[in-house]
């Protein structure tokens, strides 16, 4: 049997499939279709979506109470290795599932990754989630300031 039809059999719930030695796949600049990491929520009603493709074209979308605004950006090669190094060290296309913290303007966090590995999703609100997870959060906020400030 493939690699690619063994790893099919070994299919998680959560969408995830692993390698044969158990391994969860590497993230590659050949394999990577699309990440979205959505935010919405707090007292200013914020909502914004970053979309990276494989090719490395990166879309943010903000919308702030009435107003909002679409920039697009191609990020550095530099900059793409870096998110891929910091999705393989987390170890992203492992991460599911939904994480929820009562509070007062908690953000609702969607974070999707669709490699030609699988697929890995992850809805949070609050703290409660994976340390791997909010690592890659934290990335991936520090990323969109740094790829679109100024714009």
């Amino acid at each position: 049997m493939s690699r690619k039809g063994t790893a099919g059999a070994l299919l998680l719930a959560s969408a995830i499939s692993l390698s044969c030695d158990g391994a969860p796949p590497e993230v590659t600049a050949d394999n990577f279709r699309r990440l979205t990491f959505e935010q919405s929520g707090g007292i200013a009603a914020l909502h914004s979506v970053l979309s990276i493709e494989g090719s490395g074209r990166a879309e943010y979308r903000l919308a702030v109470g009435g107003s909002s605004r679409v920039q697009s950006k191609q990020l550095s090669p530099e900059t793409f290795l870096e998110l891929l190094s910091v999705l393989n060290r987390n170890q992203a296309l492992t991460l599911a599932g939904s994480y929820r913290q009562s509070g007062a303007d908690l953000f609702e966090e969607t974070f999707r990754l669709v490699t030609d590995e699988g697929t890995a999703e992850v809805r949070n609100q609050g703290e409660r989630a994976p340390r791997r997870y909010l690592n890659v959060r934290d990335f991936l906020t520090e990323l969109t300031a740094r790829v679109f400030s100024g714009s």
